[in-house]
C-alpha cells in the first residue's frame, strides 16, 4: 500500500507540474472546486483496497477535467482507469476525449475495440456507433460513417442520429435524403432549434427561399434533448461548486 501511495503522489505531482497552465483560464472557484475534487480522489484512492474502486475514483476526476475541457488531464486519468479496471463507460469517454484533440484514429480503435466486446449494453453500443460514425464523417470517410450511423439507428431511433445521417446525406450531395432525415429528427425532437436551422440550410440550397425562411422563423431556441447518459454525468461537473463534494 505504500507503494501505491507513492504513486498517487507522483500521479498528482505530474498533474500539477506538467499540466501547470491548462487550467490558468478557468473561474477561480471553478479552479477551487478543481482542486477539492483532486484532494478528495487523493484521499479516496488511499482508502480504496480494490482495482474496480480505484478505477471509479480516477474516472469520476476524468469526468472532471474533461467537463472542464481540460482534456489532456481527463485523458490521462481515463487511461488509469482503465489500468485500474476495464471499465465500459471510462473507454467510451477516453474516445470522446481523444475525438475532441483531434486523434481521430485513435479514437476510432477504441471505439471499435470497445463496440467488439460481449454483451455490451444496447443503449452504450448505440452511443459507440454513434460517436464512431460522426468520427468517420469527421475524417471524410463518408461511407464507413453512413454504415456506423445506420446501425446506431437500428439499435435507437433517435434525432441524434438521423441528423447525422443527414450530414451524411449532404456529403453525398443528396439534399432530398438529408431534407427528409432532418424532418424525421424534428418530429422526434421538435425543440431542436439546430435541427430547424440545419433543415433551413437544406431548403436553401433545394431553391425553396420561402419554406426555409419559415424554418427559420419558428426555429426554437431551446437547446436539443442529450441523449448521451455518460455525457450528461460529464455535465453535471460543468460548473461545480468548491462547497460541494464532486465526488461524494
Amino acid at each position: 500500500m505504500r507503494g501505491y501511495i507513492l504513486l498517487i503522489v507522483c500521479f498528482f505531482l505530474h498533474v500539477h507540474c506538467v499540466h501547470a497552465g491548462v487550467r490558468d483560464d478557468l473561474p477561480l472557484k471553478v479552479k477551487e472546486a478543481i482542486a477539492q475534487a483532486e484532494r478528495e480522489t487523493a484521499a479516496s484512492l488511499q482508502k480504496a483496497d480494490q482495482p474496480n474502486l480505484r478505477s471509479q475514483i480516477y474516472g469520476r476526476l476524468g469526468m472532471v477535467y474533461q467537463a472542464q475541457s481540460l482534456m489532456s488531464l481527463a485523458e490521462e486519468t481515463y487511461r488509469l482507469a482503465l489500468a485500474e479496471f476495464d471499465f465500459d463507460p471510462w473507454s467510451y469517454l477516453l474516445g470522446m476525449v481523444l475525438t475532441e484533440q483531434g486523434r481521430f484514429t485513435e479514437a476510432i480503435e477504441v471505439f471499435d475495440t470497445l463496440a467488439t466486446k460481449q454483451e455490451l449494453p444496447d443503449v452504450l453500443s448505440h452511443l459507440v456507433l454513434f460517436r464512431v460514425g460522426r468520427v468517420h464523417l469527421a475524417m471524410g470517410s463518408v461511407e464507413m460513417a453512413s454504415k456506423r450511423l445506420e446501425s446506431a439507428l437500428a439499435l435507437n431511433h433517435s434525432a441524434v442520429v438521423l441528423s447525422a445521417l443527414a450530414d451524411v446525406a449532404i456529403a453525398q450531395k443528396d439534399l432530398p435524403l438529408a431534407k427528409q432525415r432532418l424532418e424525421s429528427a424534428i418530429e422526434i425532437d421538435p425543440k431542436a432549434g439546430q435541427l430547424s436551422y440545419k433543415l433551413a440550410l437544406v431548403l436553401r440550397d433545394l431553391g425553396q427561399p420561402e419554406k426555409a425562411k419559415q424554418r427559420l422563423e419558428e426555429r426554437n431556441a431551446i437547446a436539443p434533448i442529450i441523449d448521451d447518459p455518460l455525457l450528461l454525468d460529464c455535465l453535471l461537473y460543468t460548473s461545480p461548486s468548491p462547497r460541494d463534494g464532486l465526488l461524494s
